[in-house]
């Protein structure tokens, strides 16, 4: 089985080298990756605005994209700058949107999200459900700040990628990781084991 940022690397790599065109590229790691921003989206905002503002994200890496240079460091399989730049890109959007609506959308239940997802396995469901109530408590309990680092550990992000995106020392990230966990094993009630 292949990792995900095993194969943006490979993408990366393919378009540099002339292999790969670039939409033929672009439409690869948006296939990877539609799905995680979707529901980095979903968690920020609420479904009702998510598919709107995934457009908008897709639509700033596309134009990023036409420009994208290949520098070195990007070829290292840990590198992921598509998915630090799609969840930078996401970030800030949010931000955005709340300005623009002057409030923060509650997010609706989860469930309704799901509709939309696989329902071939009543397992992959019930973890979809799962993960919504965790998310929708974290939007409840957890500070924009903490979400915004429990969202980047979902995506598979490092303290290090994560400090280098959001512009915090590692220590800093670490810690609101550490609070939101805490916080939200208690609202959960599940023990220390459990998460």
């Amino acid at each position: 089985m292949t990792s995900v940022d095993s194969v943006e690397s490979r993408i990366l790599e393919a378009c540099a080298s002339g292999a790969l065109a670039p939409e033929r590229a672009f439409n690869e790691l948006y296939a990877i990756y539609e799905r995680s921003v979707r529901a980095m989206l979903i968690a920020k905002v609420g479904p009702a605005f998510a598919d709107d503002l995934a457009q908008e994200a897709w639509s700033v890496f596309h134009r990023r994209w036409l420009v994208w240079k290949f520098p070195p460091e990007m070829s290292h399989p840990d590198a992921r700058p598509v998915l630090a730049f799609l969840f930078r890109s996401c970030h800030l959007i949010v931000a955005a949107h709340r300005r623009l609506q002057g409030h923060n959308a509650d997010l609706q239940p989860l469930e309704a999200a799901v509709s939309s997802a696989s329902r071939d396995s009543v397992d992959v469901l019930n973890r979809h459900i799962e993960l919504g109530r965790c998310l929708a408590a974290a939007r409840r309990h957890c500070t924009d700040d903490e979400l915004n680092v429990v969202l980047g550990k979902l995506a598979g992000f490092s303290a290090r990628e994560l400090s280098s995106s959001l512009g915090l020392s590692e220590a800093v990230v670490d810690h609101r990781f550490r609070n939101a966990i805490t916080r939200l094993k208690g609202v959960l009630g599940v023990d220390q084991e459990g998460i």
